[in-house]
């Protein structure tokens, strides 16, 4: 229908990464490779949309300030400036004036242990053994 839909974004590689194409509060950028950028070229053609993306005008997430508006991505979502964003983490506050449609995570828990080490010269006489010994 003609509808050029402006996406507002924050890097966040690997899931989102650009170069800004311009400067000043409404920049426009262009998308590197990252997650979001090849789902947004696999889908765009299936939904045959356009788009364009911006940058939040003051780079921050999102936060509720004491007046009631939010800044970053989700205070360009609030007045309007944007018709969707591609990664913004739901929080106790943004669910209560966001409808998320999509929510993808990726989980940063890794499990780090020591390296193994020669065992003690006490425990070689019971090494070959299995099972559990009594004494």
């Amino acid at each position: 229908m003609g509808h050029k839909f402006r996406v507002v974004v924050r890097r966040y590689f690997p899931t989102i990464d650009f170069h800004r194409v311009g400067k000043g509060t409404d920049t426009l950028v262009s998308l590197r490779d990252s997650l979001n950028t090849r789902m947004l070229q696999a889908i765009t053609p299936h939904l045959n949309i356009t788009y364009e993306l911006h940058e939040a005008w003051d780079g921050e997430w999102g936060a509720l300030g004491s007046d009631g508006n939010w800044s970053g991505l989700v205070g360009t979502l609030q007045h309007q400036k944007a018709d969707f964003s591609t990664t913004i983490t739901p929080t106790a506050p943004r669910l209560l004036v966001m409808e998320h449609i999509r929510i993808y995570a990726s989980d940063p828990f890794i499990i780090i242990s020591a390296k193994p080490r020669p065992l003690a010269p006490s425990q070689a006489l019971i090494t070959p053994f299995t099972g559990e010994f009594k004494s």
